[in-house]
């Protein structure tokens, strides 16, 4: 059975800036996101992930996708993505996973990110002009 995840797009109020986290094992800038604990749903994933990664709580906007990466590290995974808001927090400055967290523009995303998080923040954006 594949393993469950979860991927949240965080974007600022005016949707110019995505909230980005440099993880501390493998140096890439990524969306928040992990692993669904037993029990839990993609949904509390979503929010707990982020809140663990970035320091921020989010309120969930809506769903982009469920996308299955079949070459995951740890074996396939089923991804749930979804686009985000922040309702409080602040930015930690370090964190178990995390090595820096900042806002990107979206048209100037980092260098040293993974193609999937780059198409995944792409599709958010499409879905955020969507009624």
């Amino acid at each position: 059975m594949d393993r469950v995840g979860c991927n949240i797009i965080v974007l600022s109020e005016d949707k110019r800036q995505v909230l980005l986290i440099k993880r501390d094992d493998f140096r890439f800038w990524v969306p928040p996101g992990g692993g669904v604990d037993p029990g839990e749903s993609p949904e509390t994933c979503a929010i707990r992930e982020t809140r663990e990664e970035s320091g921020y709580e989010v309120a969930l906007d809506r769903l982009v996708g469920r996308f299955h990466w079949q070459n995951a590290p740890d074996g396939p995974m089923v991804s749930y993505v979804y686009t985000a808001h922040v309702v409080g927090g602040a930015a930690i400055t370090r964190g178990p996973e995390t090595r820096d967290v900042r806002w990107f523009p979206v048209d100037r995303l980092p260098r040293r990110m993974l193609p999937h998080s780059k198409r995944r923040i792409f599709l958010a954006m499409e879905a955020s002009t969507e009624p």
